[in-house]
Parts: C-alpha cells; structure tokens; sequence
C-alpha cells in the first residue's frame, strides 16, 4: 500500500511538473496618442470675386484669367499677382487643375495647354438674384448638395 501511494506521489509530481507555468496575462491595453488632425485650409478672403463687382475683372474673367485665352503658364502668375497664394496643382490624362487660395479654381486642357474653366468659392454672400439682375436668366442651372447633414452645403453651376 504504501508503495502505491509512493507512486501515486510519484507520478502527480510528474504530472504537475509537466503542466505549463502559469503566465501573467496583462489586463491593461496600452493607451495610443492618435495624431492631431489637420486643420482645414483656410479661404482666402476674396469678396464675390469679381461676379458682381467686377473687379479686378469682369466675368467670365477670373482674377486675370480668361477662358480659351489663358495660358498654363500664365495661370499662377496671375493669381499670385492678386495676392492668391497656396497654390495647388492637380493633374489628369485630360486637364490640369489649379486652386489657389482655396478659392479660386482654374482648369487647363492639358492638349491646347488653354484655361477651358475657372470656378470661385466667394468669401461673401451673393444671392441668385443678384446673379440673374446683372448676367439674365441661365440657360443651364446645376445643384448639388454636399457635406454631411450636420454641415450640409450647395453647389449650384449656372451657365
């Protein structure tokens, strides 16, 4: 009998020596700063751009910028000349897109190296109205609502 304890013992010391250590599992799940996003660019401040005021020119002018007449070239020196900085320049097979103060776009057929369009986000209010008083009535009209519902927005074309 006390042989077969003495083995029993035996082998539960084995048994138990086999088992795996116990490992010390962290709880704690190491905290990751996430990087600061990056501020929006700010618009520069460039009125109604010229739409009703006509200055520095009159529409279909942008800032200097005649379309089918402009050069690529031309582009951003005219832009910088009206103290619209920042520019940025993206390009397709097809065109070459230039914005410049967040403000003012410029689109270049990159075939004819032409300005073939030019668009504006104005710094102040211009209502449809004051559009249709000074240009008549739009053969053409395009909206399109953008942003979030928290921070909805539109985009209207009138050509």
């Amino acid at each position: 009998m006390i042989r077969k304890i003495a083995v029993s013992t035996l082998l539960l010391t084995i048994l138990i020596s086999c088992a795996a250590p116990e490992t010390k599992i962290s709880t704690q799940v190491p905290v990751m700063e996430s990087p600061q996003p990056t501020p929006l660019p700010v618009r520069a401040d460039i009125g109604d751009g010229g739409l009703l005021s006509s200055l520095p020119c009159a529409a279909s002018c942008v800032y200097g910028i005649q379309i089918g007449e402009t050069l690529l070239d031309q582009v951003i020196p005219l832009l910088k000349q009206n103290r619209l900085s920042e520019c940025q320049r993206e390009e397709s097979a097809s065109w070459i897109g230039i914005t410049c103060g967040y403000s003012v776009i410029v689109q270049v057929d990159r075939a004819t190296s032409v300005v073939n369009a030019t668009g504006l986000y104005p710094s102040a209010p211009i209502s449809l109205m004051e559009i249709i008083e000074k240009y008549g009535e739009p053969d053409y009209v395009f909206l399109q609502a953008e942003g979030t519902t928290e921070t909805a927005t539109s985009r209207i074309s009138l050509h």
